[in-house]
């Protein structure tokens, strides 16, 4: 895949590329900003704290993930800081990650991403996205895209979810 360019309201270049495993280190950074800013609920927030997103053993299980073959990450970045992540499941036909920078949401990003990787996955065969049920912004991103819920976990089940960092 060639380096993608976009441009956002702001003017400044967006790069969209496959991720790498020197990207591991800024995709949990990423992930740990935004699961805090965006599953801010009191119950959350307390599985959340207990999370361990930056150590050497989750960054060596995002290397794998990049590098295994069974996985495909994009990132994107502005002004060389990473801003976005995206990832699909191959084998599952599903969509794992898709991750903005709150300050970059709602300009179209999260959509080209998307649409990376919808070109990766089997069009021809059900795909799959998990999101927890707090995060209204995501659930209203997949229905606008012709996705429908079809589990919907209760508190408890989320909080467990969170704090295996397996999202129900």
């Amino acid at each position: 895949m060639n380096n993608n360019r976009i441009i956002n309201g702001k003017q400044d270049a967006i790069i969209i590329r496959p991720a790498s495993a020197t990207d591991a280190p800024a995709i949990c950074q990423l992930r740990q900003i935004l699961w805090f800013s965006t599953y801010s609920n009191p119950e959350y927030q307390a599985t959340l704290q207990q999370q361990d997103f930056t150590s050497q053993q989750q960054i060596d299980t995002y290397i794998a993930s990049i590098s295994g073959g069974v996985h495909f990450h994009l990132v994107a970045e502005k002004k060389q800081q990473l801003i976005a992540w995206a990832a699909v499941e191959l084998l599952k036909n599903e969509i794992i990650a898709l991750y903005v920078m709150q300050d970059e949401q709602g300009q179209g990003l999260g959509r080209k991403l998307y649409q990376l990787l919808l070109k990766k996955l089997d069009s021809s065969k059900t795909i799959g996205i998990y999101t927890v049920c707090g995060n209204q912004r995501a659930i209203d991103f997949y229905r606008k895209n012709n996705f429908i819920i079809t589990q919907q976990p209760d508190q408890a089940q989320i909080a467990q979810g969170l704090k295996n960092h397996q999202l129900p």
